[in-house]
């Protein structure tokens, strides 16, 4: 070894892997890098070891991390990050409403989870505490003090009732900082009801409930391992069972802020999508009834499995009046679709126009799908029916959007 250069004091923090090195033929002195985590391209001058340029492929300001609407509501607000504003998104016209800013979110927070409970109220995830704020005019009513012992807690789901919050949580006390403990609070009194004490590697943070409320669905696993899916009864929160997924050089989950599940309340399947496969769960006796290998939309397009790896089933959306699955792929960014009917992919794909999707949804009928790109500041419109992209909105470039009232709303500190 005779030098190095740290590329930990890049701008881009997640600047890890690099995928290919030029030296300049021109000029022996410039080595160039290009790296897909960071979107970058990067320019070393080696005679001292230093950046002599960096050329971000995107600035990526805002990274879009999650969307939320309440209940009968048709607009939901798309999150950004490290910012108190968000995006009102209406969901008939998928064009964006208003821009809003949530009060008294903390200078540090990064990612954070929001829902509306039944009042209209917003609920704020805050780390040691949940904000309750108005719902229309944005203003902070109340601030709910956590339990002494849960803080550090940013993401949650609530429950189909409204009545409880759920959440998977980095408990400090297991030392290794990912999330692998259930809780189980009132939404009400923000009381722990239940703690659970996860074992089969990383989960997701958001977990999966049936929609009679009857159970929960963590997801699991290790990057190179085994799939797990916990199963939790909800009429006394304890692990009912936990379905394994182990065969051989399986890629196991894409842990992160990912939400892979889809369900079909006709035959009682839930769909849960990891690195290589998806799993259809018969939640009746919560067995795995299928595996769907993505292995096979290579083979569809063209391809052959190893031309095609890391596909990362991050986004799941179940379209009930085709029976189709439509499943949303981290690398490569595109939408593949499953028939369900003929155990087959569909040789179209969806390409998503946008770089790492991290959260998927759809309106109320399905006809269209959405997806957050988290690398591009863009947010992805499907139109269902001809099955291509419908449009891009990218919020980069949204520096005023009109208010219903006919006034518009300037986002200078952000653009």
């Amino acid at each position: 070894m005779v030098g190095s250069f740290d590329l930990s004091k890049l701008p881009r923090p997640q600047f890890t892997e690099v995928r290919d090195l030029q030296i300049d033929p021109a000029n022996s002195r410039f080595l160039y890098a290009v790296s897909n985590d960071a979107n970058a391209f990067i320019r070393v001058d080696l005679d001292n070891l230093t950046l002599a340029s960096t050329l971000l492929f995107n600035e990526e300001n805002l990274q879009p991390s999650y969307f939320v609407k309440g209940p009968k509501q048709t607009t939901g607000y798309v999150l950004i990050t490290q910012s108190p504003e968000a995006y009102e998104l209406d969901l008939d016209e998928a064009t964006m409403r208003s821009i809003v800013t949530f009060p008294s979110i903390r200078a540090d927070a990064s990612t954070y989870d929001v829902a509306v409970n039944d009042a209209g109220n917003i609920l704020i995830a805050q780390g040691e505490s949940m904000l309750e704020v108005d719902g229309e005019d944005m203003r902070l009513l109340t601030t709910h003090p956590l339990p002494s012992s849960i803080n550090g807690l940013w993401h949650f789901v609530l429950s189909a009732d409204r009545k409880m919050v759920y959440s998977v949580w980095p408990d400090p006390a297991s030392g290794w900082g990912c999330p692998d403990t259930f809780l189980a609070l009132n939404a009400t009194t923000f009381e722990v009801e239940a703690r659970i004490k996860l074992e089969g590697g990383v989960f997701n943070e958001r977990p999966f409930e049936l929609p009679d409320g009857s159970k929960l669905y963590v997801l699991g696993g290790w990057d190179w391992g085994s799939i797990s899916v916990q199963v939790i009864e909800t009429d006394n929160y304890t692990i009912e069972k936990t379905i394994t997924y182990d065969p051989a050089g399986d890629l196991g989950i894409s842990a992160g802020p990912y939400f892979p599940f889809a369900y079909d309340s006709s035959s009682h399947t839930l769909f849960v999508g990891a690195g290589t496969v998806v799993l259809a769960i018969d939640t009746d006796i919560d067995v795995i009834d299928k595996v769907i290998d993505l292995g096979d939309v290579a083979r569809t397009i063209g391809l052959e499995p190893e031309q095609f790896i890391y596909v990362n089933a991050i986004g799941l959306i179940y379209q009930p009046q085709e029976n189709y699955l439509y499943i949303v792929h981290l690398d490569r960014a595109f939408i593949s679709i499953y028939d369900l009917n003929n155990d087959r992919f569909l040789q179209k794909v969806i390409p998503l126009k946008g770089f790492f999707p991290n959260y998927v949804f759809a309106d109320d009928n399905c006809s269209r799908i959405y997806t957050l790109n988290a690398r591009s500041d863009s947010v992805s419109v499907i139109n269902v029916r001809s099955k291509a992209l419908e449009k891009i909105i990218n919020l980069a470039e949204i520096t005023a959007v009109p208010d219903p009232s006919g006034a518009e709303i300037a986002w200078s500190q952000i653009v």
